[in-house]
C-alpha cells in the first residue's frame, strides 16, 4: 500500500497529468458503535501487516474534526493521513 503511494507521487511529480490528486488522507466514519469496535480488527490488521496506521477517532473528535458531520450521527472514526485520492 505505501508502495504504490509513493508511486503515484513520484509520478504525479515528474508527469504534468491533470488530474484531481488530493493527498489529504482517508477518513473512515461509523455511525453505530458495533461498526467501529468492528473496523477496530480491519485497522489492527492494516497497521500490523501492511505498516497503515490510523488515527482512532472518538464521536466528539471526530465531528471537531470534520464539521460537515451532525452531532448525534456518527459513533466514531478512523483517519489515514497518509492516504491519497485520485480523480482523473
Amino acid at each position: 500500500l505505501n508502495s504504490s503511494r509513493a508511486l503515484y507521487d513520484d509520478l504525479l511529480t515528474a508527469e504534468p497529468i491533470d488530474c484531481e490528486w488530493d493527498a489529504s488522507g482517508l477518513l473512515f466514519v461509523f455511525r453505530t458503535p458495533a461498526a467501529f469496535a468492528h473496523y477496530a480488527e480491519v485497522d489492527e490488521l492494516l497497521r500490523e501487516k501492511f505498516r497503515t496506521p490510523a488515527v482512532r477517532l472518538t464521536a466528539d473528535e471526530l465531528l471537531a474534526d470534520e464539521p460537515a458531520l451532525l452531532p448525534g450521527s456518527v459513533s466514531g472514526g478512523y483517519r489515514y493521513d497518509g492516504d491519497a485520492q485520485l480523480r482523473p
